[in-house]
């Protein structure tokens, strides 16, 4: 006989001590461990904890997967399930060795990551090509070229294809280090092996020779994408434009906003912003009041960063009429949120 586990948490020790068994249970225990005599509550609790765990299902191995998921930001629960599978003789397969490398990948476990690679090889699992992938992923983010490469060689031992996301890893990892010229034999192996990059491929070059001023090389990879009938998204175009009003790049600018009308992409808040901040730290308000213009255009109202940097920047020249009718204009859209006597 046991108690349901809805009921046991709601006993006290005094209604607990009424069931028979329990009472029993409770006189007995007291005579082998006289530290309950003091505290009968701490039995209660012993107990429970242990009826509760005698009467929980064991999961499967999918179950334990899906709670790897959702811990994978905690690594000492993590850990802890694991400890809990070992327990209940749950050996991990392939699919619960994938979901732990991202969750170690993610805290930047090299240590842990190295382990489960043994493991398996221990345990005679061979990897599969999300595996393999997602350890690329991690080295990727780790900038370890080498493993990566360790990695090919291993898919091509195994008789697995990269795909273009095994690709897009490599290439993020090549940029990371400024290796470009590994870059072009990237993309030249993709080429040859009739891989055709996507628009996160793409994105991430664009976005790191923009970043490098290589304006040169944006417009080639834009050119590729037009020919692969592959559209730039707003994020990618947003990126270009911040880097080329970080650097006072104003005409580049411009043609990248061209660019975006030809194909159809309409500018939002973040290009509005990248836009105004650039010009107005250059002390370009004519400009400044042109892209204000066509933001009212849009229905776009400012946020409080395109304010921000519109009051410092006036700050910076001297113009504190302006400055002041900013703070009006911030404190009717974002009421009792500053405090401009502070």
């Amino acid at each position: 006989m046991w108690l349901p586990l809805r009921i046991i948490p709601r006993l006290t020790t005094r209604n607990f001590l009424q069931y028979p068994i329990c009472s029993q249970s409770f006189s007995s225990y007291r005579k082998v461990n006289t530290s309950y005599q003091k505290n009968p509550d701490s039995f209660f609790e012993d107990v429970a904890t242990k009826t509760a765990k005698s009467k929980a299902p064991k999961l499967n191995l999918r179950e334990y997967n899906q709670l790897l998921i959702e811990s994978q930001n905690n690594i000492k629960k993590v850990d802890e399930i694991l400890q809990q599978m070992s327990e209940n003789e749950m050996k991990p397969n392939i699919l619960v060795y994938t979901t732990l490398v991202k969750c170690y990948g993610r805290s930047g476990d090299k240590g842990k990551i190295e382990k489960l690679r043994n493991e398996m090889e221990s345990n005679n699992i061979k990897p599969d090509a999300f595996f393999l992938t997602s350890l690329i992923r991690y080295y990727a983010k780790d900038g370890d070229s080498e493993k990566i490469n360790q990695i090919i060689d291993q898919m091509k031992h195994l008789h697995i294809k990269p795909d273009v996301v095994t690709f897009t890893s490599l290439i993020d990892s090549y940029l990371k280090n400024r290796n470009f010229d590994q870059v072009k034999k990237t993309i030249d192996q993709m080429n040859h092996l009739n891989i055709t990059p996507n628009i996160v491929t793409f994105t991430t070059l664009i976005n790191v020779f923009g970043k490098d001023r290589k304006f040169k090389e944006v417009r080639q990879i834009l050119d590729q994408m037009k020919q692969l009938k592959i559209a730039p998204n707003i994020i990618t175009f947003n990126s270009l434009i911040d880097s080329c009003m970080k650097v006072k790049n104003f005409d580049e600018a411009k043609q990248f906003l061209d660019t975006m009308k030809q194909l159809g992409i309409q500018p939002d808040l973040n290009t509005f912003n990248s836009l105004i901040n650039g010009s107005a730290k250059a002390g370009k308000f004519k400009d400044v009041a042109q892209i204000q213009e066509k933001m009212k255009q849009l229905n776009i109202e400012p946020d409080e960063f395109t304010l921000t940097s519109l009051i410092q920047s006036y700050r910076k020249f001297g113009m504190f009429k302006e400055v002041k009718q900013v703070q009006d204009q911030m404190e009717l859209l974002f009421p009792n949120k500053f405090d401009w006597k502070q």
